[in-house]
């Protein structure tokens, strides 16, 4: 089926299409866009075809853009991967509690072996600097559009999220399932403190070997 958009709201995503012979306008979301080399305009000709929602209502799905291309691929985004900098701020951290523990075992002086910890706080405030992404633009992983990356979605990149979302699609997706969002960040998250959980898991054989010496001292 042939129409016309006749209004097009970019911040919320959606519009409708005004079809000639026929009575009111059409509803269209879009994630129902299969065009993305631009955003949708109004007295855009397109294609499409008839569908309903959930709640049983009519709207257009499908909906193609009349002389514009598709893209045949999607852009595919790689995960953050660590560098030389970032084994060595790791290697730095180990190096430098497993001296300040030597040293208190040897010590047992809080006072005298504090400064070997220091190059660790500042390395491990290190290791959680921000990356960016190599590519500029990313696809919407609900409706493949085209998008720039922003602060929001390289935060989630960060956290090792590749399934990117655009502002609208990333509003509807909460809206509609908020503990399954919190629940998919959570993990995110839980994987960013996996260094903190290896220092930590490094460091009871020192704070337990400490502990013991004290206890026979």
């Amino acid at each position: 089926m042939k129409g016309t958009i006749s209004q097009w709201n970019d911040e919320k995503g959606f519009g409708f299409i005004s079809v000639p012979n026929r009575k009111g306008r059409l509803f269209f979301h879009v994630s129902s866009i299969k065009t993305r080399s631009r955003r949708p305009e109004v007295g855009d000709s397109v294609s499409f075809e008839i569908g309903n929602d959930r709640n049983g209502k009519t709207r257009a799905v499908s909906v193609v853009i009349d002389g514009l291309n598709q893209p045949s691929t999607r852009i595919k985004v790689e995960p953050p991967e660590k560098g030389i900098i970032d084994y060595l701020l790791i290697a730095i951290i180990l190096t430098s509690l497993g001296y300040a523990g030597y040293q208190f075992y040897r010590l047992n002086s809080i006072e005298a072996v504090w400064p070997y910890a220091v190059p660790a706080l500042i390395a491990l405030l290190l290791t959680g600097h921000r990356k960016k992404p190599k590519q500029e633009h990313y696809s919407c992983a609900r409706c493949r559009a085209v998008e720039r990356f922003n602060p929001r979605t390289i935060e989630a990149w960060n956290r090792g999220i590749t399934r990117l979302f655009c502002k609208q699609c990333h509003q509807e997706w909460i809206r509609n399932n908020p503990k399954t969002d919190m629940k998919h960040y959570s993990r995110a998250r839980s994987s960013s403190g996996c260094l903190g959980m290896v220092l930590i898991l490094l460091g009871l054989p020192v704070a337990g070997s400490v502990a013991i010496f004290q206890w026979l001292v």
